[in-house]
């Protein structure tokens, strides 16, 4: 019983102590034997240290279909755009100044100039990426890797996930439009940043948040994001480098339209 319920209660309640006074408030009313010294206590602490895990093995495998209901009841408009342009912090004018807001300098990323570079020339360290010109580069990894990586794939991730991705690749969506999707997402995790790709999509980046993986996946993938984010290592386009593909015959930069401090 206490084993489930503490799972429950220690994915929406990030203290300890609220969280163990509500499970206590539950039992009040069973007829749940009396506990042994400071079980609940544990529990939670095992709890948050489960949920802390982004390799544990209740990791979300099934893809969802896009809910083409949900979708169109939450697009946005340009109302929408206004309040995102309102609430931004003052934005990173630079990729090198955009990747110190994003990482700590001893953690390892990959960064492309083109989609298909052998992944073991492009890993550095973000501290050895920030003293670079990153314009001409168009692609970065969104979670830190192991030091020496034996290939830009998830079973390289260092354990130490910091982010969560959304894109809708899909042209028909205004950009106005994919901000309410974005907008949507805000209840499970908290935002840090918008880039354009710059093309038709906005690259949308949350705070990693223990045990909100599989809500964030399932939601983001019902409002048509792509499924190749559930990969923690899935390439994404790198804030103010510069856009490069096949059949377009002008490149383009990829600016940052949303950035948050914290």
């Amino acid at each position: 019983v206490l084993t489930p319920l503490s799972l429950i209660v220690c994915k929406y309640v990030e203290e300890t102590e609220k969280a163990v006074e509500l499970i206590h408030e539950v039992l009040a009313h069973s007829n749940y034997r009396d506990e042994q010294t400071n079980e609940v206590k544990k529990l939670v602490a095992s709890g948050y240290d489960y949920l802390a895990n982004p390799n544990r093995s209740a990791v979300k495998k099934k893809r969802e279909a896009v809910d083409t209901a949900l979708q169109k009841n939450h697009v946005g408009d340009e109302n929408t755009y206004e309040a995102f342009m309102l609430a931004s912090d003052p934005i990173p004018m630079t990729g090198a100044e955009a990747i110190g807001g994003l990482f700590e300098d001893s953690d390892t990323i990959f960064i492309q100039p083109e989609l298909f570079s052998k992944p073991l020339e492009c890993f550095k360290t973000a501290g050895e990426w920030k003293a670079m010109d990153l314009k001409p580069y168009q692609y970065m990894t969104h979670n830190p890797s192991v030091n020496n990586p034996t290939g830009r794939n998830e079973q390289n991730l260092n354990g130490q996930r910091k982010y969560l991705l959304h894109e809708v690749d899909d042209k028909s969506i205004s950009f106005e439009q994919q901000l309410g999707l974005i907008k949507q997402l805000e209840s499970i995790v908290p935002l840090k940043m918008i880039v354009s790709s710059g093309g038709k999509s906005l690259h949308a980046w949350f705070h990693w948040k223990p045990g909100r993986r599989d809500d964030f996946l399932t939601l983001s993938q019902k409002l048509g994001g792509d499924v190749r984010f559930a990969n923690g290592s899935q390439l994404c386009r790198l804030p103010w480098g510069t856009r490069r593909k096949k059949g377009e015959p002008l490149s383009a930069e990829q600016p940052i339209l949303f950035w948050k401090n914290h």
